[in-house]
């Protein structure tokens, strides 16, 4: 409890005195408490918040008094002893970090703006990664012909064990075990096509084992180099369906040469498709003429626009269908789903200042990095990679940091 007196001698008006001619004195009573909203209780900022506190959700919630200094109006500061750890209760109003609320880019610490979360409320977060876009991307199977040897994820084959129930193969080891019976060797004597054993050698001597000239890398992609008779596919004497990453490939044998239909098709006139197979669908051959020659590889020929995809139009001279330009925001708008998307020189793009522009940061709960920030155009681009060690987080496979083909934006035509 305190308590406040107060005396009132004089007071000037408009220039003159006015005496009064005695003294009035008066004492008040308050009570005083720690200022802010307590645990529990309603915040817009971590600065509505008693010492301790910090705003979430719009309510108090534990946190620290201690945090960063931070200089100029971006950090919330006016100055002091940047980048130093100083007592929020000394230092002023205890600033938001990373996920705590605020209404202003001044409520967040040092190195953070207010941006908007899913969760309706505004938060402080980076907005700059000092991450590059780069050209190349983590999309290469293979650097040379030894890293296609490798079982394909989710391969799941039938056998019989021991004691003569059917189990899933799963691995290299079952396929010995069970489909061999622990001795690869048999595999010598040429097993039946399409039994269980056949089948196991196949797949043991494709991507287990893998004898030389199995595989070939071309162009950052796995083929299968091995010979072939004509058989069924993933069996002895056939061909390969899929690679170590499940790209399908061109299961066709060429018996003439006993060698498997390239997915990397080598083309240098359009009359070399036939037989080979499309590039951006593997699992398709050539034939009869209706695949163009485009930068080395094999497409469905188009002859209008309607064979092609949406967003895509029919290129007259190439054959291939190819990205249709764009003539106004609107289109962009349609094609991006993006309000702010703008048409810029024929394409679509979304503009961007900083890097939260083009993507959340991945430290919000519930908003994940997509994988593109704020390029050197000003408008977003994706991250790609700059080594195969940037590619570590694409997923259970090793991927290869790989400049894409030429025309990674081109696509065969829907209707032919």
């Amino acid at each position: 409890m305190t308590r406040t007196c107060f005396s009132l001698a004089a007071l000037a008006f408009a220039g003159l005195a006015i005496v009064l001619g005695g003294s009035a004195a008066g004492c008040s009573s308050s009570s005083s408490g720690p200022a802010g909203s307590g645990l529990g209780e309603s915040c817009t900022r971590t600065a509505d918040c008693q010492s301790g506190l910090v705003c979430h959700a719009n309510a108090c919630s534990g946190g620290t008094d201690m945090v960063e200094a931070g200089g100029g109006p971006e950090g919330g500061s006016d100055g002091g002893d940047a980048g130093g750890s100083v007592d929020a209760s000394v230092a002023g109003p205890r600033l938001s970090l990373i996920g705590e609320t605020c209404q202003t880019t001044r409520d967040c610490a040092a190195g953070l703006d207010c941006v908007p979360s899913s969760g309706g409320a505004s938060v402080c977060d980076i907005v700059s990664y000092g991450i590059m876009a780069g050209s190349k991307t983590c999309s290469g199977e293979c650097a040379t012909a030894a890293d296609c040897c490798q079982l394909p994820v989710g391969i799941a084959l039938a056998g019989t064990n021991d004691a003569g129930f059917f189990v899933s193969v799963q691995n290299c080891q079952d396929i010995l075990l069970v489909l061999l019976g622990g001795n690869p060797s048999l595999c010598a004597s040429r097993p039946p096509p399409g039994s269980p054993a056949a089948t196991g050698c196949f797949f043991y001597q494709s991507y287990c084992s893998c004898p030389a000239n199995t595989w070939a890398c071309n162009s950052n992609r796995c083929d299968y180099a091995a010979s072939c008779q004509g058989g069924n596919t993933n069996t002895l004497g056939g061909c390969p369906s899929f690679t170590r990453t499940r790209s399908g490939l061109n299961a066709t044998c060429d018996v003439p040469s006993s060698k498997c239909r390239s997915s990397s098709s080598g083309c240098t006139a359009d009359t070399d498709c036939d037989g080979n197979s499309v590039v951006d669908l593997p699992s398709t051959t050539c034939r009869g003429g209706d695949c163009a020659c485009y930068l080395s590889a094999c497409y469905l020929k188009c002859s209008k626009d309607l064979d092609c995809q949406s967003g895509y139009s029919c290129d007259a001279t190439k054959k291939v269908c190819v990205p249709s330009p764009c003539t106004n925001d609107g289109e962009c708008f349609s094609r991006l789903g993006k309000a702010r998307a703008k048409c810029l020189s024929g394409a679509c793009e979304i503009p961007c200042t900083n890097d939260h522009d083009c993507s959340p940061s991945g430290d919000i709960p519930g908003q994940p990095f997509n994988g593109t920030v704020c390029g050197s155009k000003g408008v977003c681009a994706p991250v790609g990679c700059g080594s195969d060690a940037d590619c570590s987080g694409t997923g259970t496979l090793h991927l290869f940091c790989v400049t894409p083909p030429a025309a990674t934006n081109v696509r065969s035509a829907i209707a032919h």
